[in-house]
C-alpha cells in the first residue's frame, strides 16, 4: 500500500510541472523559467542528498566531470526548455499526454539500435495505437490554431529525443555512478547552464514575476522536479525500477485531471478517447511475452 501511494505521489508531481509551467506568465523568458526550476531542484536535492543524506558529493563532480555535464544538457537543459517553449503553444494536459514520446522513442531504440529488447508485432503496434491516442487529442479539438498545436508537440517531441539519448548515454556512461548524487550534479549543473544562457539572451526581457508566477516556479522546482526525485530514487529503493516505471501510465490521466480542475480545460470524449488509445499502447509497448520471461529462467538468473 505504501509503495502504491509514493508511486501516485510521484506520478502526480511529475503531471503538476505541467499545470505549473501552464501557470507562469508567459512573458517570463523560457530559458529564465527553466532555469529558475533547474536550480531549485538541484538545491533541494543537494540539501536532502548532501546535507542530511551526507552523501559525498565532490567525488563523482570530479571523477569523470564530463558524465554529467552531458547528462545536464540531456536530461535537464533540453527537455525541460521544451516544456516551457512547448507550453507557450500547447495545454498542460496535452503536454503531459506528448511527454509518453520519451519511453515510447527509448523502447524503439532498445529494439532496433541497442538489440537490448526484442522485437515483436505486438510492440510495433503499440507505437501506433500511442501515436494515434496523440492524434486524436491534438486533431479532434475546438481550437482554431491547429498548426500552433502541431509545432508545440514538435518542440515537446524534442526534448524527448534528448531526453532518450540521455537514458543510452548514462547506460553507458553512469553506471557506476551514485544515482541520487549524480541527479544532484545533473539538476545544478543543468540549471546553472539554462542561468548562464539566460543571461546573455534574455536579461533585457527578465521583470519581477507576480505572486502567481513565483508560487508555479516554486511548485514546479521543488514540488515537481526536486522532492518527485526523491521519491522516485526512494521507490526504486523499496519496489524496484519496474514496478516505479508505471508512473508512466499514471501521468497521462493524471495530467487531464489537473488541467480540467486546475485550468478549467474543457473534458471532451476526444480527450478521454485519445488518453485512453495512448494508453493502450504504452501498454503493449511494456508489456513482456512468454518468450522473454521465460528466458532468463532458463539461462539460470
Amino acid at each position: 500500500m505504501t509503495n502504491a501511494i509514493l508511486l501516485l505521489g510521484i506520478s502526480l508531481a511529475w503531471a503538476s510541472d505541467y499545470l505549473f509551467i501552464g501557470l507562469v506568465d508567459h512573458d517570463l523568458p523560457p530559458i529564465t523559467v527553466a532555469a529558475i526550476t533547474s536550480l531549485l531542484a538541484g538545491l533541494v536535492l543537494l540539501v536532502v542528498i548532501g546535507g542530511i543524506m551526507r552523501r559525498p558529493m565532490l567525488p563523482t563532480l570530479l571523477r569523470r566531470p564530463e558524465v554529467p555535464l552531458v547528462m545536464a544538457v540531456t536530461a535537464v537543459a533540453a527537455p525541460k526548455l521544451s516544456v516551457v517553449v512547448a507550453e507557450g503553444r500547447i495545454s498542460s494536459d496535452l503536454a503531459s499526454l506528448v511527454g509518453t514520446t520519451v519511453p515510447i522513442l527509448t523502447l524503439l531504440v532498445a529494439m532496433f539500435v541497442t538489440r537490448e529488447t526484442r522485437y515483436s508485432n505486438s510492440r510495433i503496434l503499440g507505437v501506433g495505437i500511442a501515436f494515434l491516442g496523440m492524434i486524436v487529442f491534438v486533431g479532434i479539438t475546438d481550437t482554431a490554431d491547429i498548426e500552433r498545436e502541431l509545432i508545440g508537440v514538435l518542440i515537446m517531441m524534442a526534448g524527448g529525443v534528448a531526453f532518450t539519448f540521455n537514458g543510452l548515454y548514462s547506460g553507458w556512461r553512469a553506471k557506476d555512478f551514485s544515482a541520487e548524487v549524480l541527479t544532484v550534479w545533473v539538476l545544478l549543473l543543468g540549471g546553472a547552464g539554462l542561468a548562464l544562457a539566460a543571461a546573455v539572451f534574455e536579461a533585457d526581457r527578465v521583470s519581477m514575476p507576480d505572486a502567481k508566477t513565483l508560487a508555479a516556479l516554486a511548485g514546479s522546482g521543488l514540488l515537481s522536479m526536486g522532492l518527485a526525485y526523491i521519491g522516485y530514487y526512494a521507490l526504486i529503493a523499496r519496489a524496484g525500477a519496474t514496478f516505479t516505471a508505471l508512473y508512466a501510465y499514471l501521468v497521462p490521466p493524471l495530467g487531464l485531471l489537473c488541467g480540467v480542475v486546475f485550468l478549467g480545460h474543457s473534458l471532451t470524449v476526444w480527450h478521454v478517447a485519445g488518453v485512453a488509445l495512448t494508453l493502450v499502447g504504452l501498454w503493449l509497448l511494456t508489456k513482456r511475452d512468454r518468450t522473454e520471461v521465460a528466458g532468463p529462467d532458463r539461462a539460470g538468473n
